[in-house]
């Protein structure tokens, strides 16, 4: 069995509301939080790649002429 972001989330809900101690509690809370920090980031890259192989990206000195017209703002 494949543990799944989905299955962890699970299981660190399941452990943090039968786990007595408040110091236990608040440790699995941040790793579950951690875990959605991830789901986003992976989401984020997936996004990201699909804009570079659609040629919307500019080159980095494309960047650096945009920002030389910040200056002049």
């Amino acid at each position: 069995m494949t543990a799944t972001p989905e299955i962890i989330r699970e299981k660190l809900h399941q452990f943090i509301e039968v786990a007595a101690d408040k110091k236990l509690q608040a440790i699995y809370t941040l790793l579950e939080e951690e875990i959605i920090d991830i789901e986003n980031y992976n989401e984020d890259i997936e996004k990201a790649e699909k804009e570079i192989e659609a040629g919307k990206y500019l080159t980095h000195q494309q960047v650096l002429a945009e920002i030389k017209t910040w200056k002049n703002k």
